[in-house]
Formats: structure tokens, sequence, C-alpha cells
């Protein structure tokens, strides 16, 4: 092989290395901006309806977030729903109230429900979730921020 081969073909080998590492590190930068950070909490909420009746969805809101997984207008007896929020301008943390109306036989009102998942660096829980009787609601932090997980069941 000459001189002026060698040297092409060493070029074309370092090109190759080259453009290898920068294609490789400009694919991790992109893999690590892809990963959530703690600005960019996340609620899943799953709501567990026990009861023989429909719970429909009445309203709600997701503070300093937005739905990815926005409510269902009902959720039937004996089923479950996978509710998600997610952060939304770097804040520190999500929130979401959800209300319920409960319809027994006959569409005849049981009660009224109203969900509310805290995901905050220093509040994470369900502190105002409200029922009326005969409606019995238990619920708990499965995970905690900033992507916490929350889980409701109405018996």
């Amino acid at each position: 092989m000459s001189i002026t081969t060698r040297a092409t073909a060493t070029v074309l080998a370092s090109t190759v290395l080259v453009g290898g590492a920068a294609t490789a590190a400009l694919l991790g930068t992109g893999v690590a901006q892809a990963m959530p950070t703690e600005h960019d909490a996340t609620a899943v909420i799953t709501v567990n309806n026990n009861t023989d009746s429909t719970m429909f969805y009445d309203g709600g809101f997701a503070r300093d977030g937005q739905w990815v997984d926005a409510p269902l207008t009902q959720i039937n007896p004996h089923s479950s729903e996978t509710i998600t929020v997610e952060g939304v301008g770097g804040g520190n943390g999500v929130s979401a109230t959800m209300s319920y109306h409960l319809s027994g036989t006959s569409m005849a009102p049981r009660g009224d429900v109203t969900l509310v998942a805290d995901d905050y660096a220093d509040n994470t829980g369900t502190a105002g979730t409200s029922w009326q009787q005969p409606l019995d609601v238990t619920s708990f932090v499965q995970a905690g921020y900033p992507h916490s997980s929350f889980v409701f069941t109405i018996d």
C-alpha cells in the first residue's frame, strides 16, 4: 500500500471513529433529556370502584400540571381506572382533584366522593379526600415524590 493510500485509509478510519463517537454522544444526550427529572413530577392515580354502583365523573382539575390520562366519564361497578397527571413548567410537583357521584339501582343517588392526590416535595398525600355515607374511601400513597402513585378504593 502506498503512503498516500495508507494516509487516506487512516483519515477515513479516523473520520468513522470520530463520527461514531459524536453520534453516540448525541444519542446519549437525547436519551438523557428524555429521562424524567425531579422537576417533571408525575402522579399516577388508580381508582378502584368496589361498589355495585357506577361512578360518574362530575369534574376536576390538575393543579400545576396537565392530564396525560384524564378521568373517564364513568367507572363501572367492580372495575378500576388509572389516571395520570404530569407537571408542567418545571414546578415542584402536581396535584389532582376528581369529583364523582355514585348511583345505585334504578339510578337512585348513592353519594359523592372527591379524591385528592398531592405530589409535592413537602406534601405527598391524599388529604382533602372526602365522601358521603354509606360510602367509604380508603387511600394510600404507593410511591412518593417526584413520581408518586396513589390508590383509592371506594366501597
